[in-house]
């Protein structure tokens, strides 16, 4: 069975023009020519089946809203990194501030301030050494409880200030 005269019109109709008509069906717009001329061209089966895939098509073409976020926001692209990162480190296994940073690719030391001080990492973020300038460390819950309960390390300023208030 070939493409009608009148299957041709309805899909010019349809789509508005030659070309964009011949676009959606995924045929050659001398195709549609020839079947308005009145000669044989595609067969109406392949063209309704091709009319469904361009249907199917435009319903893969979305993007969820969490996708869209970790493509274009850098601030959800860290958080995701963060929470990947903490879940590789083993037990009894801790990764400097700085690394943590590097391995997240943060390239606002701002940002990765805000970021660590949220609520959702103060059971993963302990200090280390007494002096002036104390290492920050990243690891498991319960290695850092472990550390801090065992007073090899102590909580970060920022946990206290906000405990606290």
């Amino acid at each position: 069975m070939s493409v009608t005269r009148e299957y041709a019109i309805a899909a010019i109709s349809k789509y508005g023009s030659m070309n964009k008509a011949s676009k959606a069906l995924h045929i050659c717009d001398k195709t549609l020519r020839k079947a308005i001329k009145g000669k044989v061209g595609m067969g109406i089966k392949s063209i309704a089946m091709r009319e469904t895939e361009c249907i199917n098509e435009t319903n893969r073409l979305g993007i969820s809203e969490q996708d869209l976020l970790e493509k274009t926001d850098i601030e959800t692209r860290v958080l995701n990194a963060i929470k990947i990162e903490i879940t590789h480190l083993s037990d009894k296994q801790y990764l400097r501030d700085s690394d943590m940073k590097k391995e997240c690719r943060c390239p606002d030391t701002r940002l990765w301030r805000k970021l660590r001080e949220t609520k959702d990492f103060h059971q993963n973020v302990m200090m280390v050494g007494m002096n002036r300038e104390p290492m920050i460390y990243w690891g498991t819950s319960e290695s850092i409880k472990s550390m801090i309960n065992r007073g090899k390390a102590k909580v970060p300023n920022w946990i206290e200030s906000s405990e606290e208030t």
